[in-house]
């Protein structure tokens, strides 16, 4: 009898598509763009094709210098897919720290988006690293490549669990940043232990605020590999604001909030947040410890407590 586990990561997207191909899977809360499960996985598909026409071969690094938007997910995935590795960067990232990132990682190729072409230019002038932007005729080269007749087929059902998925550049307590591999295995390990704790942190009919960075292995396997296996709808917001980040979660009917104590701290300061997340059944803080004054106020005017989660990135990330 074979085995029907998942080998990649980007199968998770794959078995989701099958099953919810036209449920909404991603909003851009800044665009209003959406994306359902079955648009998704086809252009996860025709990027993954258009990265190998590229020239990248499995085991090539693709860092994504992008902030939380849908073509972050997709050439996520679709390096996933094509066996390659996703090197996400801070966008906070000066050109020199990225330099260096890029040098050390041997990455082949950066993806950036319009804010963070500056620092991507400059960094990319100094390194092999080939660039393309978001939106650019380059960048929709590759995509239009993946959806060519001749494109390349990507097989991953010879697919290694063990290879390297991710490479996320850490500095844990102290010393320069160092280069945690987390492999498949150990990044869809992670999701299925998390669906296993009861309460369920994510549903499938979840709409889920991804605020969090998607550069940070929080976002990244917590939040959005977690979404993409049960099959949730993520409403993705670049960055926080106290009373804006409110407002998208009413006008999008968020019910589960994954988030760091920094938004747990503002929102202990808004007077009628009982009533702006009456509709959220699920508050969870991670990243940084949350102060127990902070997690009691929260509680006391929220009207409902945190869940607050233990991880690291070499974990990939949860640890309890």
């Amino acid at each position: 009898m074979s085995d029907s586990r998942p080998t990649n990561l980007a199968d998770l997207l794959h078995a989701t598509a099958a099953l919810r191909p036209d449920d909404v899977a991603f909003v851009d809360s800044s665009t209003g763009v959406q994306t359902t499960w079955a648009a998704l996985d086809a252009s996860v598909d025709a990027m993954a094709a258009g990265l190998v026409r590229h020239g990248l071969e499995r085991g090539d690094r693709v860092a994504l210098m992008l902030g939380n938007r849908i073509e972050f997910v997709a050439v996520y995935f679709a390096t996933l897919r094509a066996g390659m590795v996703a090197l996400p960067l801070n966008t906070a990232y000066t050109a020199h720290e990225v330099v260096d990132l890029l040098t050390r990682s041997e990455a082949r190729l950066l993806v950036s988006d319009e804010a963070s072409e500056g620092v991507a230019t400059s960094a990319t002038a100094e390194t092999t690293t080939d660039l393309v932007v978001v939106g650019d005729p380059d960048y929709l080269a590759i995509e239009r490549a993946g959806h060519r007749a001749d494109a390349p087929r990507i097989e991953v059902e010879e697919f290694d669990p063990e290879s390297i998925a991710v490479l996320l550049f850490t500095s844990g307590t102290s010393g320069p940043a160092r280069g945690a591999m987390l492999s498949h295995r150990a990044l869809l390990a992670n999701i299925s232990q998390l669906q296993q704790v009861d309460p369920a942190p994510m549903e499938p009919d979840d709409v889920v605020l991804l605020v969090l960075p998607l550069f940070h292995v929080y976002a990244l396997n917590a939040v959005l590999g977690m979404a993409v296996a049960t099959g949730a709808k993520s409403v993705l917001l670049p960055k926080f604001s106290p009373l804006g980040t409110l407002d998208v979660v009413s006008t999008y009917d968020v019910t589960n909030i994954p988030a760091a104590p920094p938004v747990f701290v503002a929102w202990a300061a808004v007077p009628d947040l009982d009533h702006r997340l009456a509709g959220v059944r699920t508050l969870v803080s991670g990243a940084a410890p949350l102060s127990p004054s902070v997690f009691a106020a929260f509680a006391d005017i929220a009207g409902q407590p945190v869940w607050e989660g233990y991880g690291l990135t070499e974990a990939a990330p949860v640890v309890s």
